[in-house]
Order: C-alpha cells, then sequence, then structure tokens
C-alpha cells in the first residue's frame, strides 16, 4: 500500500509535520497550520477556527493526546451540520497524520522486533501492551513487505464520531481503511486482484461524481490518479505487456481491461481507456505511444519516468 502512495503522497493535501505546543519550539517540527495551509478556510464558521486554535495546543509527538483531539470535536460538533463536521474532521485527520507520522518515525529507530505479532509466534507482554495502547488511541500496526508500521484505525473513528459526520464521510473512512487493510502491493507486484483493483478505481469515479464538494475530494482525486496510472503503466514487476514491441497483454492486464469494459462501460474510466486498449489491439505501437502521452500532458496520469 505505501508504494500505491507514493505518488499521492507526494503531492497530498495533507502535510502532516507539526510542532505543536508554540512558533518558539526547536525541535524542529514544522507547523502546516501556521504556514500557507489548503485546508485553511478564511472566514469561516468559528467553531472550527476554534477547534483549530485547539489542536494546534496539542503536542502531535504523544499519542495520547488524540483522545483530547477527538473528545473536544465532539463536544463541538454534537448535533450540528454534518457538513461542518466534515470540516472539522478535515482539521482532525491533518492532526491524526501527524501523529502517525510520529509514531511511525520512534518505531523506525525502536529495534523491538513487531513482526511477532504476525508470526503467529508468542507476542512478549511489551509488545501486546505497545500494540493495545494504540488501538485505545485509534490506530493498528500492519506490514507492508515484511515491515511494521503504524496507520490510523480509520473504523474507530467512524464509531466515535458516527453521529456527526455525513454519510459520505464515513463511506470515504471506511473505504480507504479497506483499502489499507487489503493493501496493494507486496514487495514489487500488485497482490490484488484485476477485478478488485479496477473496482477500487471505478468506486473513485462514482464517489466523486456523487460528493462533487466534498472535502477531501482533492485527496481523492490524486488516488483515483495513481490508480489511472498504474492500470495504463503498470506497476514495477507487474507489466503491462509481455511483449512490449507487439503490444501483447499480460494476463493481468488483459482480465482488468476486459472486467472494466464488461462491467463498466459506460464509465468515465472506459471512456479514457478505451481509445488505448484499441490501439493495443490493433498492434499501433504509435497510436498507443501518442494516446498514453497525450493522458500524461493533460494530468489525467502521473508521467512514471520524469
Amino acid at each position: 500500500m505505501k508504494k500505491l502512495f507514493f505518488l499521492v503522497l507526494c503531492l497530498s493535501i495533507i502535510f502532516i509535520s507539526c510542532k505543536q505546543k508554540n512558533e518558539s519550539d526547536t525541535s524542529g517540527r514544522i507547523n502546516p497550520f501556521l504556514t500557507p495551509d489548503t485546508s485553511k478556510v478564511y472566514n469561516e464558521n468559528p467553531k472550527l477556527e476554534e477547534y483549530r486554535n485547539f489542536v494546534l495546543m496539542l503536542d502531535s509527538s504523544d499519542v495520547n493526546t488524540v483522545s483530547l483531539a477527538l473528545n473536544e470535536f465532539k463536544l463541538k460538533f454534537d448535533s450540528l451540520n454534518p457538513n461542518l463536521a466534515d470540516s472539522a474532521f478535515f482539521i482532525l485527520q491533518n492532526y491524526l497524520d501527524t501523529v502517525e507520522m510520529y509514531q511511525n518515525n520512534k518505531l523506525e529507530n525502536d529495534t523491538t522486533e513487531y513482526e511477532v505479532l504476525f508470526t503467529g509466534e508468542k507476542v512478549p507482554e511489551s509488545v501486546l501492551h505497545f500494540k493495545d495502547s494504540l488501538m485505545e488511541c485509534g490506530f493498528r500496526i500492519q506490514l507492508s513487505d515484511d515491515v511494521p508500521y503504524i496507520v490510523l484505525e480509520r473504523k474507530y473513528f467512524i464509531e466515535q464520531l458516527k453521529n456527526r459526520l455525513s454519510e459520505p464521510m464515513k463511506q470515504y473512512l471506511f473505504h480507504v481503511d479497506i483499502e489499507f487493510l487489503t493493501g496493494f502491493s507486496d514487495v514489487d507486484k500488485i497482490i490484488i486482484k484485476p477485478a478488485e483493483f479496477i473496482d477500487r478505481i471505478i468506486w473513485y469515479e462514482k464517489f466523486m461524481t456523487e460528493n462533487p464538494d466534498f472535502v477531501f475530494l482533492a485527496q481523492c482525486e490524486k488516488y483515483y490518479k495513481a490508480y489511472l496510472t498504474y492500470l495504463i503503466s503498470g506497476f514495477e514487476t507487474t507489466q503491462v505487456f509481455k511483449d512490449k514491441n507487439n503490444l501483447t497483454l499480460t494476463e493481468f492486464y488483459n482480465k482488468a481491461y476486459t472486467y472494466l469494459f464488461k462491467k463498466y462501460n459506460d464509465s468515465n474510466t472506459t471512456l479514457e481507456i478505451k481509445p488505448l486498449y484499441d490501439a493495443i489491439l490493433q498492434k499501433n505501437r504509435i497510436n498507443y505511444n501518442e494516446i498514453r502521452k497525450q493522458l500524461i500532458i493533460k494530468g489525467k496520469i502521473f508521467d512514471l519516468n520524469s
């Protein structure tokens, strides 16, 4: 999953490094709330400004402060318009991402073998305590390429805030959580099935169409663009062509494209992919290269060679 979002994270609207106590903090941490910030809405609702200021005062290097941010959210946005709560969750998400970052920084310097949680071996009490303490704050440990790392337990926050957040927000958080649980790649190949790959892409397309004013729309657009890029350009050893000179598709991509055109024939994704696929069927490398180039120029996909 980490590799999937390499491009997304580089461009993400959620820049997650912050110092929280005050501007004179000498730790070297950067506070996104005190710098140009795309999440800042001028003339915003006073409750949002108050919540932003509250979160600003918290120490994001301490995972236990999550409960403070969560409780303040509940107090401020109880029984209010869900859209306002969604905007407040944008602020909370920035904070949670920052906490997550610091916990992973600590994990990198920790010599404890947390991999034992996934091997079936006897788990030391200290490791179990660490896992449980994270879960109490809404985080979990999982593996990526056999390396343990810490991620948000989004279902935890949905459960905590389910009566305040909008339905689209809950749908989004559930979906992203499932993606992180199931992963996308392992070492250097795609591990999900071709149909699941396509379903993920179409989920973002439909969700963005149905929720054009969603507070995390820019993030959804980047996830969609990253997935579409890998659908067109391949992902490391999971390549599009087994014979690039003759434009002969690999089994994985042949199944992916066939599934896309059969199940989602009227989707915008199909409209984007179909000319490229036709060039493949016609074995026309010149057209194929030109169409792919135009998709990059138009910003539809990332240029992995740049």
